[in-house]
């Protein structure tokens, strides 16, 4: 399921970057809840997320229930945390 959604996105990235403008993309921060406690399971999905093309993870929050993503382009940053 992970394979095929970076496959998915590697392909969206390859459309965004051939076929829009600067001005059309909407670059977004998005604060995404973690159900996730261990640390390590934590560290999995954030490095899942930065493999994932036109996303990467950024910070962690310090409660650690919250992790800050940039998305490329994220016209519903709904999808994006989903």
């Amino acid at each position: 399921l992970v394979l095929w959604d970076i496959i998915i996105a590697n392909i969206q990235v390859a459309w965004i970057i051939l076929t829009k403008s600067n001005a059309s993309m909407s670059p977004a921060w998005v604060v995404v809840p973690l159900d996730l406690k261990e640390p390590e399971a934590i560290s999995i999905l954030a490095g899942t997320i930065t493999l994932t093309p036109g996303t990467v993870s950024a910070d962690l929050s310090d409660n650690g229930r919250y992790l800050l993503v940039h998305a490329l382009d994220a016209t519903d940053p709904d999808a994006v945390r989903d």
